[in-house]
Order: structure tokens, then C-alpha cells, then sequence
């Protein structure tokens, strides 16, 4: 599960692994953006570092730490929002499915267009599985200050809608 490196910047550290099996991420939660950008920013210009709220760096197999290690994402608990995790989440399954050879492009194929095909729901069931583990460890971490429901973003339907 998640811990807590010696670190001035306070960071949480843990993996995440997209099919439960050796492919994995390293997920850094940084305490502040700066401690985060200050940690990237050999990988970004001067310009984009600054508009940087959270990433996914997708190593290329050469440059990968240990064996399985697919890359890292990166986080602050500034940025920590539902929607960040699950946009930086979908980055990571795509550079999953790079590494692990699946063809997004057969997501597209569907024999029965009632149905979702086996890659899609392969895609879909690895996408929730990296965002399920990093909400987990921001959980047992207690890394995020909830907020109130923001009502704008809500609708509310008083009847069923008919199909």
C-alpha cells in the first residue's frame, strides 16, 4: 500500500498495476505543485512546467527502472480533484496498452454493435483498476480534503427518463 518517503516535499509513494499483475506505474503525490514541478521539470520546458497540475511520464522499455515498470504519474494534493486522477488515469491506460501490445484501434471493431468487444472491455477494466488503486491510497492516506458538492455540476432527474 501507499507510504511515505523521507522527503522534504512530504511525498506519498506507491504502485499501481493496471492488471494486477507486473506491469505497473510508480505514483508520486507530491505535498505541493512545486515540490512536483520542481521534480519534473528536466522533462518540460520553462513555458509548459508552470500549467503542469498533474502528468503521466510513459517510459519507453529501454529506459524503464526495473523490470515491468511502465513509467510514472504524478500528482499534489493542490491538484487532487476526482476528475485529475481519472484524466491522468486514462494517460496511464493508454500507455499501458502501448506497452502491452493492445491495439486501441480494435476498440473501434464490434461485431455486435450491442455489445463492447473483449479489448474494449480490457481497456475499461484497466482504466478502473488504475484509478480504483490510486484512489485507495489517496483514501488510506487521507491525502484529500473533501469539498463540498459543487451543485453546478450535478443534475438531478426527478423522473426516470423513458427509453
Amino acid at each position: 500500500m501507499a507510504r511515505r518517503k523521507n522527503d522534504p516535499g512530504n511525498l506519498l509513494f506507491f504502485r499501481v498495476y493496471p492488471e494486477y499483475k507486473r506491469l505497473h506505474y510508480d505514483v508520486f503525490i507530491w505535498e505541493t505543485a512545486k515540490s512536483m514541478r520542481d521534480a519534473i521539470k528536466g522533462v518540460f520546458s520553462r513555458r509548459e512546467i508552470g500549467s503542469i497540475m498533474a502528468c503521466v511520464l510513459t517510459l519507453q522499455p529501454e529506459y524503464q527502472r526495473q523490470k515491468g515498470h511502465i513509467g510514472d504519474i504524478h500528482f499534489n494534493r493542490e491538484h487532487l480533484g476526482r476528475d485529475i486522477v481519472a484524466h491522468e488515469s486514462t494517460h496511464a491506460a493508454i500507455g499501458w496498452a502501448t506497452r502491452a501490445k493492445v491495439e486501441l484501434v480494435d476498440i473501434y471493431e464490434r461485431p455486435d454493435p450491442k455489445r463492447a468487444n473483449p479489448v474494449e472491455e480490457r481497456f475499461c477494466d484497466v482504466l478502473g483498476a488504475i484509478v480504483d488503486q490510486i484512489e485507495q491510497a489517496i483514501r488510506h492516506a487521507s491525502w484529500r480534503v473533501e469539498s463540498p458538492i459543487d451543485e453546478s455540476k450535478v443534475v438531478y432527474v426527478d423522473e426516470p427518463i423513458e427509453q
